[in-house]
């Protein structure tokens, strides 16, 4: 499997807890633009995009904490990735733990919250963020109806 390379230049995106929760995690909004580098391409995640950093289940909390400095960036990607279904569903994780390599997530964590995503996120990919869609889309300056990908090429 080849990974893209991500990075990002400021590794803590900017955002304040939200006062809801959706399946049993809480919410948070992005407020600054949040930049990711991917194969040499900048992305901007804008500011307005909702998240719940990692979407870990809460019996998992005791072992892998849905937030750390390590992974933010990588989870703030992969759901803005998926809410806007902006690339393939196997591609977003792929960026996900490309990300979690580059901040350097230690190889148990990163190969566990990979092989979770790939496991239980089509469940997200389409039935969940189906309806988010169009407001990230939105956010983005990118039409409803744009087919993927719809940032540069990875």
């Amino acid at each position: 499997m080849k990974l893209p390379v991500v990075t990002f230049p400021v590794l803590i995106p900017e955002c304040i807890g939200l006062n809801k929760t959706e399946f049993n995690r809480p919410k948070y909004l992005l407020q600054k633009d949040f930049i990711a580098i991917v194969n040499g391409h900048k992305h901007i995640i804008p500011a307005g995009i909702e998240f719940d950093y990692a979407s870990i289940p809460r019996p998992f909390w005791s072992v892998f904490l849905p937030y750390s400095p390590l992974y933010a960036g990588p989870s703030l990607l992969h759901d803005t990735c998926y809410q806007g279904m902006l690339w393939s569903r196997g591609l977003c994780d792929r960026l996900f733990l490309a990300g979690m390599i580059s901040n350097g997530v230690d190889a148990l964590t990163r190969n566990t919250m990979y092989a979770a995503v790939r496991a239980g996120g089509w469940i997200n990919y389409k039935k969940r963020n189906l309806p988010k869609m169009p407001i990230v889309r939105g956010l983005m300056g990118i039409g409803q109806f744009t087919a993927v990908p719809l940032w540069d090429e990875v």
